[in-house]
């Protein structure tokens, strides 16, 4: 007659802890993650602290707001946005996609760490051309913000990706349904501080993006007006 094998219960111990690994991992991906944002020291001040979270304006003049706590959400590509405008971002990719369009996201939320990175890689990318420190360091804040300044530490803001360049066009004419913006408009680069970007979007929520939609503003031209 044939023991049982005394193998069985370390193996049944070895499944289950693979399954509760397994489980936790999903758990860190899919829970919201809560996450407390602080600008860098080398960031300029935030002069417009009063706004609505919505509105909140980062630029190269005005760095993060001292401190900002938020929850994080996974949503598409794996990629992370703040959770309050994760719904309706899901929203306006699903519809382009129903519309024909290829969508992906090349990023959301970025740490200040990340941003100092890309932004490194961008100078040494232009020093690599020839240019000086000092005329790399200033080309490179015109594609990648320095840290501290860019609308991805917000979670607010997000570059879409496609194979379909229809799809810019589509969101240009649409996004406003949805709350959002194309941050960084062809002609508004001395107001923005940041060369044309079709494929970045902001969360501004749906009012504002609607008056700034209809009156041709860009975000600082909108809170000129709704400061004034």
């Amino acid at each position: 007659m044939r023991t049982p094998s005394r193998r069985r219960p370390l193996r049944r111990l070895l499944r289950f802890l693979l399954l509760l690994a397994l489980l936790l991992a999903c758990c860190h991906v899919l829970m919201p993650q809560h996450v407390t944002v602080q600008a860098p020291v080398s960031a300029p001040a935030n002069s417009t602290p009063s706004l609505p979270w919505q509105l909140t304006l980062v630029n190269r003049w005005n760095g993060l707001p001292e401190t900002r706590s938020f929850w994080l959400k996974t949503i598409a590509d794996g990629e992370k946005v703040d959770r309050r405008i994760a719904g309706t971002l899901n929203d306006m990719l699903n519809d382009a996609e129903a519309q024909g369009y290829e969508v992906h996201l090349n990023a959301g939320f970025r740490t200040s760490a990340e941003q100092q990175a890309l932004f490194e890689d961008k100078v040494a990318a232009f020093c690599a051309g020839g240019y000086d420190g000092v005329t790399a360091s200033e080309l490179a804040g015109q594609w990648v913000s320095r840290p501290g300044t860019s609308e991805h530490e917000l979670g607010l803001a997000v570059d879409i990706g496609t194979e379909t360049p229809a799809l810019y066009d589509w969101l240009q004419d649409n996004s406003w349904r949805y709350g959002f913006i194309q941050r960084y408009p062809e002609n508004k680069t001395a107001l923005t501080g940041v060369a044309h970007e079709p494929w970045h979007y902001r969360y501004v929520g749906k009012e504002a993006a609607a008056e700034m939609y209809a009156q041709g503003l860009c975000l600082e031209e909108y809170l000129a007006q709704y400061n004034g």
